[in-house]
């Protein structure tokens, strides 16, 4: 396996420049359960412009934070309201996003069942016909616990529309794509993944308006850095995947990585790595190639390269790289592997 880089920085958690935005006497106490007012009397206040990362802005709008609306009113009245900041202020992605989440959060429940032992009946996982199982104890154990995941279809459905329309109201908006991907690489939709990275390439290129984060942030970065971090914490995704078709996504994420991104050598390495397991040794070999011609200085990129010179018997080449490490890494086990590689093939070291 070649060697990875290190992750970098991801630019959207990078400190931003902020907007101070002064809302002194607008924050409300928190009504507790005992005081809940009707979900229909929450206020509707506007949008907050450029909210400093500190402020919560949520309870500044609307009286309460997000984990006291989840937390004291019911899933029905969550909907209730999620759809009524919708209607009120349909050009907030914030609406949008928050509706999606939800959503999505609510699609996929955890599900504990408990029984006695007399009894002997469990559920084991609640689908859409049931699955019930029977338990004849002759122990005299007390009872038991069984777990499982839900899948609410409806709700499901209903995340991914929410998520697909905020796609096309706020194409600025980056954290849309990531979600969006994501959701699709959860749920095993691996195509439905790539072609939302995709469908954010294009958007993103074609957008007049800065780039957005969460909580309204401007992103204070090229185009370029933001199509990387998203593309590269996919592949991250699903690198930790072994299945076949998780496999082919991963090559095709690489491969659209490179086209995007043709100057960018980490972009080469990840189509490296993407190759490589495959098996494609020599596709390995001509994306590390590639790599090298953007960055020759780096160590990582020379060591990967120098390892499918030695594997495709291309020992000249080998030889040079390895050369190079000896002379220029700060990496031992760089310089030991080098040193070992350049002995098996009769070489000095210089």
């Amino acid at each position: 396996m070649p060697m990875t880089f290190e992750p970098r920085l991801d630019a959207r958690t990078a400190p931003l420049l902020a907007l101070l935005c002064c809302v002194q006497g607008l924050l409300p106490t928190a009504a507790s359960a005992d005081e809940k007012i009707s979900v229909d009397a929450l206020p509707m206040r506007p949008v907050i412009s450029n909210p400093s990362p500190e402020l919560n802005w949520f309870q500044a709008r609307f009286g309460l934070t997000w984990d006291e609306l989840a937390a004291n009113y019911s899933v029905e009245e969550v909907d209730q309201f999620l759809q009524r900041w919708r209607s009120t202020y349909p050009d907030d992605p914030e609406a949008w996003i928050s509706s999606a989440n939800w959503n999505r959060q609510q699609s996929q429940q955890s599900m504990l069942h408990s029984s006695t032992a007399e009894l002997g009946v469990f559920v084991t996982e609640p689908g859409p016909e049931g699955s019930v199982g029977l338990r004849r104890p002759d122990d005299q154990e007390s009872g038991f616990i069984s777990g499982g995941i839900h899948t609410d279809e409806p709700r499901l459905s209903a995340a991914l529309r929410l998520f697909q329309e905020a796609q096309e109201r706020f194409p600025y908006r980056v954290d849309v794509y990531d979600n969006l991907a994501n959701f699709y690489f959860t749920l095993g939709r691996y195509e439905k993944q790539l072609d939302t990275l995709r469908t954010m390439t294009q958007a993103i290129r074609e957008t007049d308006r800065d780039l957005e984060w969460i909580n309204y942030q401007t992103l204070r970065v090229s185009k370029e850095e933001v199509l990387f971090n998203s593309f590269h914490y996919a592949a991250n995704d699903l690198y930790q995947v072994d299945s076949e078709a998780a496999l082919d996504a991963n090559l095709e994420l690489a491969l659209l990585m490179t086209q995007t991104l043709p100057n960018n050598s980490i972009a080469w390495n990840n189509l490296v790595v993407a190759h490589e397991r495959l098996g494609n040794k020599m596709g390995a070999y001509q994306a590390a190639q590639k790599a090298y011609e953007i960055d020759p200085n780096d160590e990582i990129i020379v060591i990967n390269l120098a390892k499918y010179c030695i594997e495709l018997g291309f020992n000249e080449e080998a030889i040079r790289h390895y050369r190079w490490i000896i002379r220029n890494s700060d990496n031992p086990e760089f310089r030991e592997t080098a040193r070992a590689d350049l002995e098996l093939l009769g070489a000095p070291l210089e």
